[in-house]
């Protein structure tokens, strides 16, 4: 202590300010004291203080009723010396802890864990070692631990734990639809894997505990399932299964969780594969007895001689409710024998019986029916054909008595003995339509095999009229085999005037024919064949001439000598060369004393192509020709004892000529058979005697999709010749014989290819033809065959009564002059996008 001493005479003032550090002092020192006890105070309410028994590890918790969480986990951190990373999600979160006895020590991690659960926070191990953070549980499949082998009862109860639990029973999605309400949140989960049959939860190690016990109770096995097989005896196996099927899912829907029975049919053995429980296979068997009972059906075969056994099928079915028959009625019918095999009720059999005792007898009607069949698109002379091909060698029987021909295969039930007819064996043959009466021997000739006249109406067909009668006919054009008889005792002729068949025969043969015609009778596609021929002419030419003179060109007596091969002319007296001029390098050297020189050289090279392409359209399996020929005319000389007379003798023909015949096969491909032949002159003719020709021909058969090209080339000729003129003797000596001669080498090659193009038209319309047709027709710039249409100008009726026109008005070619007194009706119309009104005629 510091005494300060001051002078004896002061005044007050002074006096007060000595006192003033001393008042400051003890203020200071009660103010800390204040502080101390109430920091003193705090630290006893925060910190309670270890029971009696500390030395064993036990603390007494003395919370007040609320403390904020970071105050439980300082002191966590300081009872047990562990260190924890936080934010400010612990900021403001407060929580209650009552414990009225003692509780050991290392249980306080466990009691901070617990109170962060209930905030929603986790205790988790930092990256740091020795370090834990406090993180939001908001998704426990991060923080969560693998559990991998290690029992769940190990891990502390408020550990984030992922476990995998392997199901045996049932499914992934049912067990995670049930544990869902039962799982923490936040932050729990559980994620199934449906091909391995695995639900993977993530939970805390308390709460997976439970959830483990619950998934066992889950995961127990069904009723057992069983499989069982049921034959059917009278409905088809499939058809019937699916009926079971939809009864059963709307009879007793399945409960959640529960399968319901398989019922599959097997087509083989006609059986039911039925698996499920015990209860469910029954269900099923109870509504198979139900549904498997038979109809009371039998199965017969009937034949018939005169009708045709699909109309008394199609009759049968028109009787009966189509419900009925669809039911209760099968039917199958074999036109070769005209046999009709039914399996169905006694009524319906019944019903059968009658139409056969009604229909099946010989006709009534006095000789036999005409009919007149014309063909729209086929030729009637090659159907008359065809159809007489059909016939083979004919046969029939008696003209009114017509009868099918049936097999020796009896009438009654299927396994039953058969029902032989009148004078029939089970070994006889049965004569039919295409077969003579013996097996072997040819068809006896009838009477209508003496080929009658043709009938043809009595009096000439009037349009919209019928015709009178029948008389023979004179003016059918004969064709080989018509009025034959061909199957059925039927008569057939040709009109080719109409393009019409003439069948002579019963309503049966008739029908017959009517198929067969109508068969024949079909518009065959067209083929537009596109033929693109190009020729490639090259040819090279050289020549090399030279002339010489030389002598002795003075005096009166001249000795010279000269070469010449129409290069130059040659002086008779003097022997010089004059040139002539001509085609390529001409070269002359003139000496009047010694000799002169004449040389001409000449190259020629060309480049020539021909192309032209033709185009024709043909029908299937027709055959269509493009040709391109010159013609040079010829003499011929007859000659007598006493004159001879030449006369024209004809036309020698060369050119290029293509025959091509498609045909359209069922998948859009063409069969083209095509002959390409090349002609040409290869030199004149004399006296006559026509000119030599040269043929080169490719004939072949190929198959090409629709609109592919065909390519037919490498026809190639070459021709090299080499001419030389020189002096006899000379030429045998080398360079000596080029200077005394003349030489000309040509060379020539003519390559031909030929494209052929076949392309479909199909259209019904010829809609694609119009579309080539106008595209070539625009090419050509040539006008189109349209109408000319024009506004047509009328008079104008006036006050008086007369009708006024324009003076520069010229009526059309066709149009005739307007009535003054007739009144012109208005009557408009349009045309081309032209609006006028026609002329009154």
């Amino acid at each position: 202590m510091m005494r300060f001493r001051q002078p004896s005479t002061r005044s007050a003032n002074e006096r007060s300010y000595a006192a003033f550090p001393r008042w400051c002092l003890q203020g200071t020192l009660a103010c800390v004291l204040v502080l101390t006890s109430l920091i003193l105070v705090d630290r006893l309410h925060a910190q309670p203080p270890a029971v009696a028994g500390d030395q064993n590890g036990m603390v007494q918790l003395t919370f007040p009723d609320q403390i904020e969480m970071k105050v439980l986990i300082d002191y966590v951190s300081q009872r047990l010396g562990v260190r924890f990373f936080y934010d400010e999600a612990v900021e403001g979160k407060s929580i209650s802890v009552k414990a009225p006895e003692a509780i050991p020590a290392d249980s306080l991690l466990d009691v901070l864990q617990s109170a962060l659960k209930i905030k929603g926070l986790a205790l988790v191990d930092a990256e740091v070692e020795g370090w834990k953070r406090i993180v939001a549980a908001e998704n426990l499949t991060a923080i969560a631990v693998p559990a991998r082998d290690q029992p769940l009862d190990q891990f502390a109860g408020t550990v984030a734990v992922t476990h995998a639990f392997p199901l045996t029973n049932v499914t992934p999605e049912q067990v995670n639809a049930i544990l869902e309400p039962f799982l923490s949140q936040p932050g729990a989960n559980a994620i199934p894997v449906a091909d391995q049959n695995l639900l993977i939860v993530t939970d805390y190690a308390g709460n997976l505990d439970r959830i483990k016990r619950l998934i066992t109770t889950l995961d127990q096995p069904g009723p057992e399932r069983l499989l069982e097989f049921l034959p059917v005896d009278h409905l088809d196996a499939g058809e019937l299964s699916q009926q079971i099927t939809r009864t059963l899912a709307t009879r007793v829907p399945p409960q959640p969780g529960e399968l319901p029975p398989s019922v599959s049919p097997d087509p083989r053995t006609n059986q039911l594969l039925i698996v499920g429980t015990k209860e469910q296979i029954v269900a099923v068997k109870e509504l198979v007895q139900a549904l498997d009972v038979s109809l009371d059906q039998r199965t017969e075969i009937y034949k018939f001689q005169y009708v045709d056994a699909e109309r008394i099928d199609r009759l049968v079915k028109d009787i009966f409710d189509p419900r009925e028959t669809t039911r209760l009625y099968r039917s199958a019918i074999d036109r070769d024998d005209n046999l009709l095999i039914v399996t169905t009720t006694e009524a319906i059999h019944k019903q059968i019986e009658w139409l056969r005792e009604e229909m099946d007898v010989a006709t009534k009607r006095p000789g036999s029916a005409v009919k007149f069949y014309r063909l729209k698109y086929a030729d009637a002379v090659e159907v008359l054909s065809t159809l007489r091909a059909v016939e083979g060698t004919g046969g029939g029987v008696v003209p009114g008595e017509f009868r099918r021909g049936v097999s020796a295969l009896g009438r009654g039930g299927v396994g039953n003995a058969r029902n032989l007819g009148e004078r029939e064996s089970p070994i006889d043959f049965v004569p039919g339509p295409n077969q003579p009466d013996i097996p072997g021997q040819p068809a006896p000739t009838t009477p209508a095999l003496e080929a009658p006249e043709p009938l043809v109406p009595a009096t000439p067909p009037v349009p919209g009229q019928p015709t009178s009668g029948l008389v023979p006919a004179t003016n059918v054009v004969p064709v080989v085999g018509a009025g034959t008889i061909v199957p059925g005792a039927a008569r057939v002729s040709v009109d080719p005037n109409t393009n019409s068949i003439i069948v002579i025969a019963d309503r049966a043969v008739q029908e017959v024919y009517a198929d067969l015609i109508e068969s024949l009778d079909k518009r065959r596609p067209q083929v537009m064949i596109e033929a693109k021929v190009v020729i490639l002419d090259t040819s090279d030419d050289f020549s090399l001439g030279i002339e010489v003179s030389g002598g002795d060109r003075t005096g009166l007596e001249k000795l010279f000598a000269f070469t010449s091969f129409g290069l130059s002319q040659v002086d008779p007296v003097t022997g010089a060369l004059a040139l002539i001029p001509g085609r390529g390098f001409n070269f002359a050297l003139v000496d009047p004393d010694d000799a002169d020189a004449i040389i001409r050289a000449l190259a020629t090279h060309r480049r020539a192509k021909v192309t032209s392409a033709p185009r024709i359209l043909v029908n299937d399996n027709a055959t269509g020709t493009l040709a391109s020929v010159t013609e040079v005319p010829f003499t011929s000389v007859n000659a007598s004892n006493t004159v001879a007379t030449t006369s024209f003798a004809g036309f020698a023909e060369a050119g290029t000529t293509i025959e091509a015949t498609p045909r359209i096969t069922d998948d859009d491909h063409l069969e083209l058979d095509f002959n390409v032949s090349l002609n040409s002159f290869t030199g004149p003719g004399g006296d006559g005697i026509p000119p030599p020709r040269q043929t080169d021909q490719v004939t072949s058969s190929v198959t090409v999709p629709d609109g592919y090209t065909v390519v037919v080339g490498g026809l190639t000729r070459k021709n090299y010749s080499v001419t030389r003129d020189t002096v006899p003797f000379i030429d045998n000596i080398p360079l000596v014989r080029e200077l005394v001669a003349t030489q000309t080498k040509a060379q020539s090659q003519t390559t031909l290819f030929v494209f052929l193009k076949p392309v479909i038209l199909r259209d019904d319309k010829f809609r694609d033809l119009k579309f080539l047709s106008d595209r070539d027709l625009a090419a050509s710039t040539e006008p189109g065959n349209f109408p000319l249409t024009e506004p047509l100008l009328m008079g104008v009726r006036t006050c008086n009564g007369t009708t006024s026109v324009p003076a520069d008005h010229k009526p059309h070619p066709w149009t005739k002059p307007v009535n003054n007194n007739k009144v012109l009706p208005l009557r408009p119309f349009i045309n081309t996008g032209i609006l006028g009104w026609p002329s009154v005629q």
